[in-house]
C-alpha cells in the first residue's frame, strides 16, 4: 500500500488460487478523521499484543527457572546421596600384592 498526495490512498493486490492468478488495483480517499479513528485502533491493539507478549515471555522465563532450579536440586541430591552411599562401602586397611604377573601375549578379538 502506498500513500500519495493528499487523502488519497492506492493500493494494488493479487492471488493465486489452483494455478489462476488475480490481481487488481484501486484507490480510497481517507479523511483526517478517520485516520485519527485508525490510529485509535492500531495503538490500543498494538500495547495489547505486546503486553501480551511480556507476560508469555515472563511465565516461560519463570518456568525455565524453575525446571532450572529443580534440575539443580536434583543433580545435588542424586551427588550427595552418591557419596554417602560410597562412604559407607569405603575400606580401609593395609593390603599385599599376592602375586605379580607379566603379560606375555597379547590377543585381539575381531569382531567383525
Amino acid at each position: 500500500m502506498t500513500e500519495g498526495k493528499g487523502k488519497k490512498l492506492t493500493f494494488a493486490w493479487s492471488s493465486e488460487k489452483d494455478g489462476t492468478r488475480t490481481s487488481g488495483a484501486g484507490t480510497a480517499r481517507m479523511a483526517p478523521a478517520h485516520r485519527w479513528t485508525s490510529y485509535f485502533l492500531v495503538v490500543p491493539a498494538f500495547a495489547a499484543v505486546a503486553l501480551l507478549a511480556a507476560l508469555f515471555f515472563a511465565a516461560f522465563l519463570a518456568l525455565f527457572a524453575v525446571a532450572a532450579v529443580g534440575l539443580g536440586l536434583w543433580f545435588w541430591w542424586a551427588r550427595w546421596r552418591i557419596r554417602k552411599v560410597a562412604g559407607a562401602k569405603t575400606l580401609d586397611g593395609e593390603y599385599v600384592v599376592i602375586e605379580e604377573t607379566e603379560l606375555i601375549e597379547k590377543k585381539k578379538d575381531n569382531i567383525d
